[in-house]
């Protein structure tokens, strides 16, 4: 059987409490799979409870102790090197880390960014003040009128179809 490996900062608050909208995707994954949580918390007992207490189960528990010298992104790349190498197929890391997810996804393990869409600035609506409707409707047609004066490059390469046969 394989294994996804949880990086605990996906499905918890610094001060361990659970964010809900996570748990579909758990329950969704721990039925096919073993769970190996990494923590960035240093108490084991604490991040066992917390497991306990939301009723996550794992397989494997590993923690950052206080004596690693290891940043946070080295630390997991390297815990999820050491589950490799224990022989445990790894299907998948999920984390809310980009730098940890590009460093696990260089050594070859398929990997999940969690991020609510508002956590990202530049996903946010600008403040813009709204624009009147004569003003969207011009704006379409002279997108239209620059789309008409665009040079045919030939049939519509696979990519720029919306619907690819």
């Amino acid at each position: 059987m394989s294994c996804i490996i949880i990086a605990l900062d996906a499905f918890a608050s610094d001060a361990l409490e659970a964010f809900d909208h996570q748990r579909s995707l758990y329950k969704a994954l721990a039925d096919t799979h073993r769970i190996v949580v990494l923590s960035l918390h240093p108490k084991r007992e604490e991040v066992r409870w917390f497991l306990r207490r939301e009723h996550y189960r794992y397989d494997m528990i590993l923690n950052r102790t206080e004596e690693s010298v290891l940043d946070d992104v080295a630390w997991k790349v390297a815990e999820v090197r050491a589950v490799k190498a224990m022989g445990w197929p790894v299907d998948y890391y999920l984390d809310v880390d980009p730098a940890a997810i590009r460093g696990v996804f260089a050594d070859g393990t398929a990997s999940l960014l969690l991020v609510h869409r508002l956590a990202r600035p530049q996903w946010l609506p600008d403040k813009r003040e709204q624009r009147s409707w004569s003003e969207l409707i011009d704006f379409v047609e002279e997108q239209t009128v620059r789309q008409a004066a665009a040079p045919d490059d030939g049939p519509p390469k696979p990519w720029e179809q919306a619907v690819v046969p």
